[in-house]
């Protein structure tokens, strides 16, 4: 059952990887996720600072939702 799940990953990389928009987003959200990973690593409480970076992430997803309705 794995095999089509990784199939398709690989699919979405090539396609991705071909983009240079897409490219150029993906490093975008890779550099947020490092930065959002470093600070909940640095946190003197990891677990609400996981928390946080979970809601602030909704909310981005909430705006852009929003964003793409109107």
């Amino acid at each position: 059952m794995l095999l089509p799940w990784r199939t398709l990953a690989f699919y979405a990389a090539r396609k991705l990887a071909q983009d240079p928009r897409a490219r150029e987003k993906a490093a975008q959200v890779a550099r947020q996720t490092s930065d959002e990973a470093r600070r909940i690593a640095n946190s003197p409480d990891p677990a609400r600072a996981a928390g946080q970076a979970v809601r602030r992430a909704g909310q981005q997803i909430r705006r852009h939702l929003r964003a793409t309705d109107d």
